[in-house]
């Protein structure tokens, strides 16, 4: 099932064309071409997107009909949607479609094609999250599921599809943290993660139908308890998390893969980064991000040819899981105690804990000064906590249904 609706939306934009204002004949040829786009395999989404563009061309620009167009109606067309009030990604969609449409209708050699460049450059970058504004997101990402969702999204640097494409038996864990498999546009591939390792265990353990064939990802709510999340889901659960991040950047769940494949770039080839994040190999999308990561060349001299280590690769660290002191299990990088046994993860957090219970004690006995009954009840409380502390069977029990519950041991 895909996340974006894709039958429905196909279906609509089919009842648009033949209710639309535009001629007979327009109609008949995008619906022609909307056949051949279907079977030369090119994606359901992409050819809505098509199809839609030509249609709106016709309804706003130019209903002459396509078989009678010559160059100048290209130029005159081209020209009120340069003036239209559009973004430079929407114009580049024009000229695409134009492109692609007429070498269909009237072959590559058509004279009009000459005026379409196709190639419309945009100069804003995408924006980037840094290392530490991920994990800020991830931090905000209140439920076990969307903590686990946000760290793969991110480090899988997945297109949301293939994020969507994942069951409970991709995942497969190992001593490293683990290897997920996805299905993208180059087909599947083995993704392996590190950081997402304990978001995944504790969300697989609290996962309300974790049969193999069950997506990863799931609705929690009564009408999508259990079932595949939609697009607008998975939008909304980035959405919230990054405002509770404080990030005021525009972000969507693509934002993600962007912000991967700037980070990738600075330490892997570019062959490497196309098979990581799944693009053909030769694929030009590397270079991007390198322009964008700006791998420092005088950095890579200092550091790879002299063994120097500069300021600037000093602060270069990976987003990395923290390993607990206590039962040595893989954290995630936000977590401040240990998923599986409790340990607190960090020693300034160790002594905040061993203060406030120290303050406490000292609270309570000076308040039972008067009352020896109420320390030697005291006392016998903190024998029990002790025992049930040192009970293997009892501290099982209670890691299960810690688990059940997706809480940190207390």
């Amino acid at each position: 099932m895909s996340i974006y609706n894709e039958k429905r939306l196909f279906e609509r934009e089919i009842c648009l064309i033949e209710n639309s204002s535009m001629n007979e004949e327009n109609k008949k040829i995008i619906l022609e071409y909307k056949s051949y786009l279907i079977a030369t395999r090119i994606g359901i989404l992409r050819t809505v997107r098509y199809i839609m563009v030509l249609r709106l061309i016709s309804e706003k620009f130019n209903n002459k009909t396509f078989s009678d167009w010559t160059k100048k109606d290209v130029i005159e067309v081209l020209e009120k949607i340069e003036i239209a009030e559009y973004s430079p990604h929407t114009k580049r969609e024009y000229d695409k479609t134009l492109k692609k449409f007429f070498k269909w209708h009237k072959g590559k050699d058509w004279e009009g094609l000459e005026c379409i460049k196709g190639n419309r450059k945009i100069d804003r970058k995408p924006d980037i999250l840094s290392k530490d504004e991920v994990l800020a997101v991830i931090k905000a990402a209140r439920h076990p599921r969307n903590r686990a969702m946000v760290a793969l999204l991110y480090e899988g640097g997945f297109r949301i599809g293939e994020l969507a494409s994942i069951k409970c038996k991709d995942i497969e864990f190992n001593s490293y943290g683990g290897k997920v498999k996805v299905r993208g546009k180059t087909g599947e591939r083995l993704v392996p993660f590190v950081m997402s390792e304990s978001y995944l265990k504790v969300w697989m353990s609290m996962h309300p139908a974790p049969e193999e064939d069950k997506p990863l990802f799931v609705g929690l709510c009564t009408k999508s308890y259990g079932n595949s999340l939609s697009y607008t889901m998975y939008r909304n659960i980035v959405k919230r998390a990054v405002a509770g991040a404080g990030i005021k950047k525009r972000i969507t769940p693509h934002t993600f893969r962007h912000s991967r494949a700037t980070h990738l770039a600075s330490t892997l080839t570019e062959s490497e980064m196309c098979h990581y994040l799944g693009w053909e190999i030769g694929s030009d999308m590397p270079k991007i991000y390198v322009h964008l990561s700006g791998r420092d060349i005088d950095n890579a001299i200092y550091n790879k040819v002299y063994g120097l280590k500069t300021e600037d690769s000093k602060h270069q660290n990976n987003i990395k899981p923290v390993e607990c002191p206590r039962c040595k299990e893989s954290c995630g990088p936000t977590s401040e105690y240990c998923y599986r046994c409790g340990m607190p993860l960090k020693e300034e957090k160790v002594f905040e804990i061993e203060k406030e219970e120290n303050s406490l004690k000292k609270f309570f006995y000076k308040a039972a000064e008067e009352n020896i009954d109420l320390i030697r009840e005291f006392n016998k409380a903190l024998e029990f906590i002790e025992i049930i502390k040192n009970d293997a069977e009892i501290q099982e029990s209670l890691e299960d249904e810690r688990r059940r519950r997706g809480q940190p041991k207390t």
